[in-house]
C-alpha cells in the first residue's frame, strides 16, 4: 500500500536527520512516520489557531455589545436619579 503513495526526496539540514531519528526511536516510529505525524500536528495546530481567532473575534464582539448595554443602563440609572 505504501508503494501507491507519492514519494519525494526532502533535503534536511545536517543536524535534523539525527534528531528525527532519535525522536522517532523514542516514539517507536519510523522516521517517515515521525515526519508524517509532525506534519499532521501542524495541520491540527493551524486549525486550532484559526478556531481560536474566530472565538476571540466573537468574544470581542460580545464584550463590546455588553459594554454598550452597560453604558445604556448607566445612562438610564443616571436619568432616573435626576428625575
Amino acid at each position: 500500500m505504501s508503494q501507491e503513495r507519492d514519494k519525494f526526496v526532502i533535503r534536511l539540514p545536517d543536524d535534523m536527520h539525527p534528531r528525527i531519528k532519535s525522536i522517532a526511536r523514542l516514539n517507536n516510529r519510523s522516521m517517515n512516520n515521525e515526519i508524517v505525524a509532525r506534519i499532521e500536528r501542524t495541520f491540527t495546530l493551524d486549525e486550532t489557531m484559526e478556531l481560536e481567532a474566530k472565538i476571540k473575534g466573537l468574544m470581542l464582539q460580545r464584550i463590546e455589545s455588553l459594554e454598550s448595554e452597560l453604558a445604556q443602563m448607566r445612562e438610564t440609572v443616571e436619568e432616573k436619579k435626576t428625575d
